[in-house]
């Protein structure tokens, strides 16, 4: 497993500077263009991944073998693709969505909260597919989860 992290680990990052660069704050960008990079990116890794969409243009992801999907003995890896505002920019560092890497980490809206997560489930379903374990766990990217955690079109409608 320790090799699998190590080659796939720069990929990971690459996944998390791209998702950074691509904005999907509450309010002023909906999820799609975000959910599209994701989805795009587990199928170019062989990873199966559908949207599941309450409301045109905010799909939450689903990336799993179907059958799997409803099963209790698999687990679930959730997260979120929406960000919260980048308020005064002046205050910032570095800019919010460059995606800029100094000191060996990533900088930018939604790096820890959560960008990084969802960089980091896609390569864990990878390495566990890599393994032949690509039923012991899945993901759900929701929407609208900084709206409250509770949108109806988010988690709780899948």
């Amino acid at each position: 497993m320790e090799k699998l992290i190590k080659q796939y680990a720069p990929a990971c990052v690459e996944l998390l500077r791209e998702l950074i660069q691509t904005p999907s704050v509450n309010g002023e960008q909906n999820e799609g263009t975000l959910a599209k990079v994701i989805k795009d990116r587990a199928g170019s890794i062989e990873l199966s991944a559908r949207f599941i969409e309450a409301e045109q243009g905010r799909p939450n992801v689903y990336i799993g073998q179907e059958e799997q999907f409803a099963d209790p003995a698999s687990v679930l890896f959730v997260a979120h693709s929406d960000t919260v505002p980048v308020g005064d920019q002046a205050k910032w560092t570095y800019p919010p969505f460059a995606a800029e890497v100094h000191d060996g980490k990533v900088y930018g809206r939604g790096a820890l909260d959560c960008k990084g997560g969802i960089a980091l489930g896609v390569y864990a379903l990878k390495i566990l597919q890599d393994l032949g374990k690509a039923d012991r766990a899945k993901m759900l990217i929701g929407v609208d989860e900084e709206s409250g955690a509770d949108s109806h079109i988010g988690i709780r409608y899948v």
